[in-house]
C-alpha cells in the first residue's frame, strides 16, 4: 500500500504544478485549487473522476499501463517522471536484490586512501561507509557521527557545513531529494527509507518542502563548486562508479577542474584513513 500511495502523493504533486493553459482549459474565476482539478485530470486521460480520485487517494485499485501513459499526458510527466509512475505501479518493475551490508574490498579502500582528491562511497541508502582524509577534510568526519547522520542527505539538509561551502546549496539540495526518489523507488515500503525520510522531514523544513514536490532526476551530478572558507572557490569534475561485486554501492571521486582549483585543493591539511 505505500507504494500505491506515493502513486496518488505523486500524481496530486504533478496535477497541482499544471496550469490549465498549459493543456488548454480555462483559467476560470472560481478555481481555488492550484494547477488542474482532479475531474480536469480525469477527463483529459478519458478515465472517470471517481476513479482518478480513487488513484491519488492510493486505494487498493488496479491500473492498465494504457491509462496510466494517459494519465502521464494529461500531466506533462516527461519520460523519466513517467518510468517513476510506471514503477510506483508495479508495471515496470524496478531490480530490487536483498542487498546485504557491504563488504568493500581492500583494493577499493587503498584506492580511496591513495586518492589525490576527495573519495567516498556511499550504499543505496545514501550513507557513506569509506571516505579518505580529503573528504573528511572537505566535507565530514562520517564516522564520529551518529548513524543516521551518516548520510549525503543528512549532510546537506542538517549539517551545518553544507550551506558554508555550497553556494548554490538550493540547487543541490533539490538535486539530492529528486535523484534519492528516483534511484530509491523500489525500497518505499522497506523500514529504513520510511525512517530516513520521516527523519529529514521532522529536522529538515526543507527537505520536507523538497519531498513534497516530488522531483525526479536520472543521473548523478558531474560537476560541484565548493566554497572554502579561507581557500577560496574551488570547482570539481564528480565521477561516479560502480563497484563490482557490491551492488548498491557508489565510489565517488571528485577531482580539480581546473589548475587554480588544483592549487587550492592542496591546501586542505589532513591525514590518511588508515
Amino acid at each position: 500500500m505505500e507504494t500505491k500511495q506515493a502513486l496518488g502523493s505523486f500524481l496530486k504533486a504533478r496535477r497541482q504544478q499544471v496550469k490549465p493553459a498549459d493543456v488548454g482549459l480555462p483559467e476560470g474565476i472560481r478555481r481555488r485549487t492550484p494547477g488542474l482539478r482532479r475531474e480536469e485530470v480525469a477527463m483529459l486521460a478519458g478515465v472517470g473522476a471517481t476513479w482518478y480520485t480513487w488513484l491519488e487517494q492510493g486505494r487498493d485499485i488496479s491500473v492498465s499501463p494504457q491509462v496510466l501513459s494517459g494519465i502521464a499526458r494529461a500531466l506533462r510527466l516527461n519520460s523519466e517522471e513517467t518510468k517513476h509512475v510506471f514503477e510506483l505501479a508495479h508495471l515496470l518493475s524496478p531490480h530490487k536484490e536483498n542487498l546485504p551490508e557491504a563488504v568493500l574490498p581492500t583494493n577499493v579502500l587503498s584506492l580511496i586512501d591513495a586518492s589525490p582528491y576527495p573519495a567516498f562511497v556511499t550504499n543505496y541508502k545514501t550513507e557513506v561507509i569509506a571516505y579518505n582524509g580529503y573528504a573528511k577534510a572537505v566535507y565530514a568526519d562520517f564516522a564520529a557521527l551518529a548513524k543516521q547522520d551518516q548520510t549525503t542527505l543528512h549532510f546537506m539538509f542538517i549539517n551545518p557545513r553544507s550551506r558554508i561551502i555550497l553556494p548554490d546549496w538550493e540547487d543541490q539540495a533539490q538535486t539530492a531529494v529528486a535523484l534519492f526518489r528516483s534511484t530509491t523507488v523500489q525500497f518505499v515500503e522497506e523500514p529504513w527509507f520510511k525512517e530516513q525520510v520521516a527523519y529529514l522531514q521532522q529536522h529538515s523544513a526543507e527537505f520536507a518542502n523538497y519531498w513534497k514536490r516530488h522531483g525526479i532526476v536520472a543521473t548523478h551530478e558531474t560537476t560541484k563548486r565548493l566554497q572554502i572558507p579561507d581557500i577560496g572557490t574551488i570547482n570539481l569534475d564528480v565521477t561516479n562508479f560502480a563497484i563490482q561485486g557490491t551492488p548498491g554501492v557508489t565510489l565517488t571521486i571528485q577531482s580539480p577542474s581546473d589548475n587554480q582549483s588544483a592549487a587550492l585543493l592542496r591546501l586542505f591539511k589532513f591525514e590518511k584513513m588508515t
